[in-house]
């Protein structure tokens, strides 16, 4: 990933997550911990693996991104797992695009 880019919805290019915001939990998927402005992402209520948990769409295009957890770093606050592979990260000084 890019050190200061800004990751875009792949199938509708809004705008969702800096990439400053990304942090490391050893699970496999790419963490962040919060979205680029409160109007991006909508929260639905969710009951996936018989628990529940609020899943993360885009407020665009209401595609599914992850989902969002309150275990992040005390510091950090909520843990925002979101699929990498509905993201596309441009770098804000060079333009260059990465995808995933």
């Amino acid at each position: 990933m890019l050190c200061c880019s800004v990751a875009l919805l792949l199938c509708c290019h809004a705008p969702l997550i800096l990439s400053q915001t990304k942090f490391d939990t050893g699970c496999g998927w790419p963490n962040f911990y919060q979205p680029i402005n409160d109007q991006a992402v909508s929260y639905i209520d969710d009951f996936f693996h018989g628990t529940q948990g609020i899943e993360v769409r885009c407020h665009h295009c209401n595609a599914h991104l992850g989902h969002v957890f309150a275990d992040a770093p005390q510091a950090i606050g909520q843990r925002y797992c979101i699929n990498s592979v509905a993201l596309s990260f441009t770098d804000q000084q060079s333009g260059e695009v990465t995808e995933g």
